[in-house]
């Protein structure tokens, strides 16, 4: 969910992290960002299509992996109500309701104290977040695992890692140089 910058490059980044993903579906508000999202899984997947859902609930019904990419403008967001079990919620940018977070069985994040900073608006009304379970570095160093059961709905809160920032910066760039927008700069 979501056609900005994130959601053009969260699929061709899923795919080359899950391969073994069926079925792809984009569902966004704006043409230009759809086609978008589009073009950018050709680019990286030529072989790979991504199917365009005009009804959020019924893709996020069938969805085994969602990645909310949105900005602050969603018009729609993601119920809780609509997950199925084993559902993984991976909340980049916005567009779920905080129940999603709340309610999962599983809460994943990429820092536990990054999230404390950064997630302020899914705090529940006494302006907490519900306990982390597993960290991406706990994680990968087979310390804790990310799922206990296969039906459990895990949220996963990415609260900010540089492979992403390089990721959104290079797609970034790319952008400013295809709009002849761009001026190089020595740093060091």
């Amino acid at each position: 969910m979501g056609t900005g910058v994130q959601g053009q490059i969260a699929l061709p980044m899923l795919v080359t992290a899950l391969p073994q993903l069926t079925h792809l579906t984009v569902h966004g508000s704006y043409q230009t960002g759809l086609e978008a999202v589009q073009q950018k899984l050709k680019e990286h997947h030529p072989q790979r299509q991504v199917a365009v859902s005009q009804d959020l609930e019924a893709s996020v019904r069938q969805a085994d992996v969602i990645l909310a990419v949105t900005g602050l403008s969603a018009k729609e967001n993601i119920k809780y109500e609509w997950l199925k079990p084993g559902a993984v919620v991976i909340l980049v940018g916005y567009g779920i309701e905080k129940p999603v977070l709340h309610r999962a069985d599983r809460l994943l994040t990429t820092d536990a104290e990054q999230m404390k900073v950064t997630g302020d608006d899914l705090l529940d009304e006494n302006g907490k977040l519900p306990a982390v379970d597993a960290t991406l570095t706990e994680i990968l160093n087979d310390e804790k695992p990310a799922r206990t059961h296969p039906d459990e709905i895990i949220f996963v809160y990415n609260s900010g890692m540089i492979i992403t920032d390089v990721a959104l910066g290079r797609a970034v760039a790319d952008f400013a140089i295809t709009q002849g927008n761009v001026e190089e700069v020595t740093l060091w």
